[in-house]
């Protein structure tokens, strides 16, 4: 294939487009059935037809409602809106300069990579091919809100298909200045010099400032349309082909290296945002990682060994990703609200919202980090006995729990022993809590525990909202709880088999 020539590259580029609309259309149930083709080329017609009627009526509904709502607008609203179009078609040109220079504009897929590598092709036409759907995306988006703007800023429809009809040469010849912009950057392979290109959206707001009347001009047509009913077409027409002409003559300047490594790239990001969908929890790792690996070290690890290094090891992970924290704050506003409900006087059902609450939100904050601990792959290397592994692993997000309670208690201004009483019943919530989870993470790990996953949580719960909260036996409630966490204790220590410290 000669240099430059475009026709094998729009044929893989009709292609593909091709598969995608027929991926679409799949997803939707508008592709036709290989049994009876014709029932679904007829039902995809009738689909299409349909889905027309709807974009008619959804137009001619977004205009009356605008007419509307421009009727309810004072006058001096109508009158800022429509001397300020000028500077506000200014700003987006400013906002599409500086967004172009963020994420480059051309960007390359797999089989465009192979074309480049494999034959000399023009960036030129494959700049224009990749312009093509997106300038159509940006007119599916700007028409809408030109109608908008053109009904409110006339008070009436009576010019704004005029309107819509030069806002289409406006805003194409905004996008091909925006990507001349962009694509200059992957013209220049020195970092310095390629930051120095974030003076042209800084200079183009010092002159919108200064009111230069070429970054004024497009708000002005589109006014002059929308209110008085006159279009400059050869103004317009050399506003786009003058954007046209200046992203062509950027895109003979990029550097293909460049543009080829920050086009696979970024294919490499996209998979892994895709994977998202279908392993999120590994996503959420590899977005996590990369973050930490943004970070400078702090401070020193601490020397320690022992039970000790569990609490530590969880006070560093949750320091290492604060996100974590927002499930243990989670569980403390419950439990705590669980508390209040008991040694407060209350009236009604209030413990049903509450019961609910706690159940919607399962207590796993207490007890993930000995649910991470329990898997095969890491119990093999902790030569702990299970509550002991346990005790270690929920030391620190129960402190937490049992001291921003002892801090909300004290508030109370219940006396010492009513005071005593309710960090007695809060320390027998959490101790239940964290057990009834580890039963639960025991027992999904199949070593013979004969009870379901959620009955350990829902029976500690059931006996503190009758004894604690409808008795409000606020003591006697704290020692059935520490005994049936007791009980949770000898099933966590029954279901513990053969471990490296007893072997």
């Amino acid at each position: 294939m000669r240099a430059g020539a475009p026709w094998p590259l729009l044929r893989l580029h009709l292609r593909l487009w091709a598969a995608a609309s027929r991926q679409w259309l799949l997803s939707i149930g508008l592709m036709p059935d290989r049994d009876a083709p014709a029932l679904g080329y007829a039902y995809a017609a009738y689909a299409l037809a349909l889905g027309l009627l709807w974009i008619g009526a959804s137009w001619g509904a977004l205009v009356r409602l605008t007419l509307e709502f421009a009727g309810i607008l004072p006058p001096q609203a109508l009158a800022l809106l429509r001397s300020g179009l000028p500077g506000l078609f200014g700003l987006l040109l400013v906002a599409l300069a500086a967004g172009a220079l963020v994420s480059m504009p051309l960007h390359l897929s797999g089989p465009d990579v192979q074309h480049l590598s494999g034959a000399r092709i023009s960036l030129r036409w494959l700049t224009g091919l990749r312009f093509a759907p997106a300038a159509l995306a940006v007119a599916a988006l700007t028409l809408p809100v030109g109608t908008v703007l053109a009904v409110l800023a006339s008070g009436s429809p009576r010019h704004y298909l005029l309107a819509m009809a030069v806002l289409l040469p406006l805003a194409f010849g905004a996008y091909a200045w925006a990507w001349a912009i962009g694509l200059l950057r992957l013209s220049v392979t020195q970092a310095p010099r390629r930051a120095l290109l974030w003076l042209i959206p800084v200079a183009l707001l010092a002159l919108l400032a200064l009111h230069v009347p070429l970054l004024l001009w497009p708000g002005q047509a589109f006014a002059a349309a929308a209110l008085a009913g006159s279009a400059q077409w050869p103004a317009l027409l050399l506003w786009f082909v003058a954007g046209l002409l200046a992203m062509l003559w950027a895109a003979g300047h990029v550097h293909r290296s460049l543009l080829l490594d920050r086009s696979l790239r970024r294919s490499l990001l996209r998979s892994i945002d895709a994977g998202r969908r279908w392993n999120a929890p590994v996503a959420l790792q590899q977005r996590r990682a990369a973050i930490l690996s943004r970070r400078r070290p702090v401070l020193r690890l601490p020397q320690t060994e022992g039970l000790m290094l569990l609490p530590l090891r969880a006070a560093l992970a949750r320091l290492r990703y604060p996100s974590s924290l927002w499930g243990l704050w989670r569980l403390a506003t419950i439990l705590i609200g669980g508390v209040n409900l008991a040694v407060l006087p209350t009236q009604g059902y209030t413990w049903l919202l509450w019961l609910l609450i706690a159940f919607v939100y399962p207590p796993g904050a207490l007890a993930e980090d000995f649910q991470a601990d329990t898997d095969p792959q890491w119990r093999q290397l902790l030569h702990l006995p299970l509550l002991r592994l346990l005790l270690g692993d929920a030391l620190l997000p129960g402190g937490i729990v049992l001291l921003a309670g002892a801090v909300e208690i004290s508030f109370l201004r219940l006396g010492a022993a009513g005071t005593l009483e309710a960090i007695l019943l809060l320390l027998g919530l959490i101790a239940a809590t964290t057990l009834a989870q580890a039963v639960g993470a025991v027992a999904r790990q199949g070593r013979g525990m004969p009870l379901p996953d959620v009955l350990p949580g829902a029976i500690a719960y059931a006996l503190f909202a009758l004894v604690g909260v409808l008795l409000h036996a606020v003591l006697i409630a704290s020692l059935l709880l520490l005994v049936y966490s007791a009980v949770l204790a000898w099933l966590v220590a029954d279901a513990d088999g053969p471990h490296p410290a007893r072997a």
